[in-house]
């Protein structure tokens, strides 16, 4: 063949999900069907007493596809195993040194960084390789494209070159039986749902100390904000999958403790870096307020889960 394309395959562009190696992932899934709730799923964080949350996954990479009835073969690639890859069905996921990429503006020939692209097509008689990539116009929005398919190798052949600690550059995507996927939702278990709520009442409970007796706030800004980060991510992440953007209340509710919990992390943040008395007293109503109404929500986001469970 000289020229094929892959079908169904999609950018995923929701949120920025923690590098360009994971969007890829799961726009490499998208061509088997599997959704990208069920990759996101896969990640969590658990909320202990303490102020301590800490960033999860239910299963590790190569188990995680094994359940989806999924392979990614890591590899080095050639032009001709590229074409057979995609021949079979295969999309290929490429490393590349952003430095030798002619269409990246913003790297060619000023820096090195490892950057991943999804390859799902080619056209031998064009030169060119469809892929999933940035835009690159002020974005870092994914978008199906075409660039030089020997650029691309070139660039692939330069990262190899440069990362020898590693021994493989590229990832092949394979499925066998996808019908059969584990349905991610299944891991967040009755037991799940009681520890991470009970954890983040006691929280609010601290936080709500140390705002209303102001003992202790200064000293623990930096801990309250690496507690925030993390939990309201992983809100805002379920708000963003099909089930609670299902039922407009279920994903109001979603996006709101969400939200709640950038605005309480956003406070913590400009009074760490611009301590002011006066102005954190001024706001102690206003933060009791949007602590109840974060509550409120994360006890109906957990309660929506619980049904989830019992589907």
């Amino acid at each position: 063949m000289v020229k094929n394309k892959l079908e169904q395959v999609e950018p995923f562009n929701d949120f920025f999900f923690k590098s360009c190696y994971y969007h890829q992932i799961i726009s490499g899934l998208s061509c088997f069907g599997i959704s990208k709730d069920a990759f996101l799923l896969n990640y969590y964080t658990e909320i202990k007493n303490g102020l301590i949350s800490t960033d999860k996954e239910f299963f590790n990479e190569k188990k995680f596809f094994v359940k989806q009835g999924c392979r990614v073969k890591k590899c080095n690639i050639t032009r001709k195993k590229l074409i057979k890859s995609i021949d079979n069905g295969n999309p290929v996921i490429v490393g590349v040194d952003t430095f030798y990429i002619t269409s990246r503006p913003d790297t060619y020939k000023i820096n090195h960084f490892i950057h991943f692209i999804l390859v799902y097509g080619y056209n031998l008689e064009q030169d060119e390789a469809f892929v999933i990539d940035h835009n690159y116009i002020n974005s870092f929005m994914f978008e199906c494209k075409t660039m030089s398919l020997n650029n691309l190798l070139e660039s692939n052949y330069y990262l190899h070159n440069m990362e020898r600690r590693k021994k493989y550059t590229c990832r092949i995507i394979t499925a066998k039986n996808t019908k059969k996927a584990y349905n991610m939702w299944n891991s967040y278990s009755e037991s799940f749902i009681l520890k991470n709520l009970e954890a983040s009442k006691k929280n609010w409970d601290i936080i709500k100390t140390f705002i209303n007796e102001f003992i202790g706030l200064r000293d623990s800004l930096y801990q309250l904000t690496k507690y925030l980060e993390p939990v309201t991510l992983f809100y805002y992440k379920m708000a963003k999958t099909e089930y609670y953007k299902a039922d407009n209340e279920r994903y109001t509710k979603a996006i709101s403790l969400a939200n709640g919990y950038a605005n309480m992390l956003a406070f913590f943040r400009r009074i760490l870096f611009n301590w002011n008395e006066d102005y954190v007293k001024s706001k102690t109503n206003d933060l009791n307020k949007l602590i109840n109404k974060i509550m409120y929500n994360e006890a109906s986001f957990y309660e929506y889960l619980r049904l989830k469970q019992n589907e």
